[in-house]
């Protein structure tokens, strides 16, 4: 999937294209929505650099990325609208936070997959992934940094930029708690995810800000040392340079296939379907505003739809990852 420089970018470019009611609305909260707008891509990082347990909530992150697409936002969508949330900007910012990672996920991440290939650890054959998928999404990231920061890319504080780390409010609690429990039978969830956040930020500082490059040539020289059946880790640092744009990006618009299905293909670049991606986010959230503010009447399915963020694919079925650049 995208990594978390883009997506924060996303959430912003979102933002910038919507009307002039909402953008106002949402003002105060544009930190909080580059923070949600990571999905629950922070649970992967929860009691991660803790003794504490927390193996199932990190689970459970890739379980929400392949299930119930659909039936997580109309729940949440509708425990807003009936219970009167609307006005609040924290709980319409985690809305649309969620809908911004989904809307990019689903789409550019059967493209990352395809070039990226997928690691599976004691599957020897899958051994020459290792790497490459969090490579080239850190690779993303550091392209749009230099684009948009006066700055080199490993001198970018992530961890500041990308995160908000308040304490959530009772009632965004309650919508969160409701949620989770009603779609995925998990009580309390809102505690996790904060803590996740924090825990995500705190991983963010500690290993992946690498301005001088002494961490990847740590990271490097593990590496060496390690088997291979273990996650590479030079990949946490930021301090790397983009070899070849046209072809992390797919700027000359050659033929790529989804990873599930050759029968499904594209010659879109990175760029292509992230402005895909923001086009059709700023729809949906128009069309949900209509729903839940004018009480339009509105097919929650035909707007959402019920995508893998995976593959892009409807999650009620299972497809395999099997197709990849090399």
């Amino acid at each position: 999937m995208p990594s978390t420089i883009t997506h924060a970018y996303f959430a912003l470019d979102v933002y910038e294209r919507l009307d002039l009611d909402t953008k106002t609305f949402l003002y105060s909260e544009k930190q909080w929505l580059k923070t949600t707008g990571q999905g629950m891509d922070p649970t992967f990082f929860y009691h991660l650099l803790s003794i504490k347990p927390g193996k199932k909530v990190r689970d459970f992150g890739l379980f929400f990325h392949r299930h119930k697409s659909f039936l997580f936002f109309e729940t949440l969508i509708n425990y807003i609208k009936y219970n009167g949330y609307q006005d609040n900007p924290e709980i319409m910012t985690f809305l649309y936070g969620q809908l911004c990672h989904y809307m990019l996920d689903r789409t550019a991440h059967p493209y990352i997959i395809y070039i990226s290939g997928q690691f599976i650890r004691g599957n020897r054959s899958t051994y020459k992934y290792n790497h490459v998928h969090g490579e080239n999404e850190s690779l993303i990231d550091n392209y749009l940094v230099s684009l948009r920061e006066n700055i080199k890319p490993w001198e970018f504080r992530a961890d500041q930029f990308c995160f908000d780390t308040h304490d959530f409010s009772d009632e965004l609690k309650e919508v969160i708690d409701f949620t989770y429990k009603e779609v995925f039978k998990i009580p309390n969830f809102s505690k996790y995810y904060e803590q996740s956040i924090r825990d995500m930020k705190r991983f963010y500082r500690i290993f992946r800000y690498d301005k001088h490059g002494f961490k990847i040539t740590f990271y490097k020289f593990v590496d060496l040392v390690c088997p291979k059946i273990l996650l590479r880790k030079k990949v946490l640092s930021y301090h790397m340079k983009i070899k070849n744009k046209e072809e992390l990006l797919n700027l000359n618009h050659e033929r790529w296939y989804n990873p599930t299905d050759k029968r499904i293909h594209s010659t879109e670049s990175f760029i292509d379907l992230y402005l895909r991606a923001m086009t059709e986010a700023v729809k949906a959230i128009g069309q949900i505003n209509d729903y839940i503010y004018k009480d339009k009447k509105t097919d929650l399915r035909k707007v959402i739809k019920n995508y893998s963020y995976e593959s892009g694919r409807d999650c009620s079925k299972k497809y395999e990852l099997k197709h990849f650049k090399f």
